[in-house]
């Protein structure tokens, strides 16, 4: 090791005890243990406190949760032509909510739906809000069409499990595939009952959005 590498104890370290004198011992000049913690401090990545996804320190968290979710006019692609069409996507929600009434986890959310009926809102729905397509969604508005309905998170991840199941089995694009589960991982507290409301609804005090 070169000479002078290592900074010698001085009286005061020696006063402080052993501890301090291991600590000066090992505080070497530009190459610090501490040194090297503190880069890590900054480099280390951080998890969202609660999109739950990983950022860099200083970066800017994603999956954030909003009660109005906006169309998405900075994505300069068009959803229907990206997934092959629209003959495509109609196919990709059909196949999307045949299981969805088949889980045995969530299907009884779906009795007595028609499902060309929601297949069609649900792909109006997507389209008007990612991609650059000029589309209206005519549905009611996501918290009114839930707000019946007793969901808690563990069916909401179901349903995004199966969304992801389906966008992957037809091989969307990857920028289309993270747009679209970011999109709808913003809907969670739109749909879900948070433990006040079940518990209102439970002693008959709820009320509605």
């Amino acid at each position: 090791m070169p000479p002078g590498c290592l900074r010698t104890p001085g009286p005061r370290a020696e006063r402080r005890g052993p501890i301090w004198s291991i600590y000066s011992k090992w505080s070497i000049l530009d190459r610090s243990p501490l040194r090297h913690f503190r880069e890590a401090d900054h480099k280390a990545p951080r998890r969202s406190a609660r999109g739950g996804r990983w950022r860099p320190a200083g970066g800017i968290a994603t999956n954030q949760p909003s009660d109005q979710i906006s169309t998405m006019t900075d994505q300069n692609w068009s959803l229907s032509e990206e997934v092959g069409g629209l003959d495509r996507l109609d196919e990709m929600m059909r196949d999307f909510y045949r299981r969805l009434f088949d889980d045995v986890m969530i299907g009884f959310f779906f009795v007595d739906t028609d499902l060309d009926e929601i297949a069609r809102l649900q792909g109006e729905y997507t389209r008007a809000r990612l991609g650059n397509e000029d589309v209206e969604y005519t549905g009611k508005p996501i918290r009114r069409g839930h707000q019946d309905h007793p969901i808690l998170v563990g069916h909401f991840d179901r349903r995004h499990q199966i969304l992801k199941d389906v966008l992957q089995d037809y091989e969307v694009p990857q920028h289309v595939f993270d747009a679209w589960i970011d999109l709808d991982l913003k809907l969670r507290d739109l749909v879900v009952r948070t433990g006040g409301e079940a518990r209102d609804e439970m002693l008959g005090g709820g009320k509605g959005d």
